[in-house]
């Protein structure tokens, strides 16, 4: 409850949307009590948040999407299977949802990395899936400061 206490008076608004999300992950810093950045792929794990924003959208269109990670991403080269909960209109492999119904589920999201960089540059939303290179990421992980 305080991490995202913190971010909603961070962005001044009652429900955050991706692009509020996004922009607080990108100016964390370690004065953010209730935050962790993260910014390696690898070093997520369960409860961390991945967000993402289209580089370029059309106005009155979707300008990113927001997910939880429900296990720890599973790395082959520069590619990253991860399980995901979140809300959308179609599932990830494996997914919880039926199909094509909207709605929230689980399932498994492809991320990649720029092999020079080691930077998250793309996502497919499932196996077999056209990569989607338009996009920013963010990820950080709600600290449980009473443990």
């Amino acid at each position: 409850p305080h991490a995202y206490l913190s971010l909603v008076d961070s962005c001044g608004v009652d429900t955050p949307n991706t692009r509020h999300y996004y922009d607080f992950f990108i100016d964390l810093n370690n004065n953010q009590p209730y935050w962790g950045k993260i910014g390696d792929v690898e070093d997520l794990r369960p409860g961390d948040i991945i967000v993402f924003r289209y580089k370029k959208h059309r106005h009155g269109a979707t300008a990113g999407h927001m997910m939880m990670v429900m296990d720890r991403p599973i790395k082959e080269a520069n590619t990253f299977s991860v399980r995901v909960a979140d809300s959308a209109p179609v599932g990830h492999s494996q997914d919880t949802r039926k199909s094509h119904v909207s709605g929230i589920g689980i399932g498994t999201l492809l991320l990649k990395t720029n092999p020079k960089t080691g930077l998250l540059d793309s996502y497919a939303w499932r196996e077999g899936a056209l990569w989607r290179h338009n996009v920013s990421f963010a990820m950080a992980r709600p600290l449980d400061l009473d443990s």
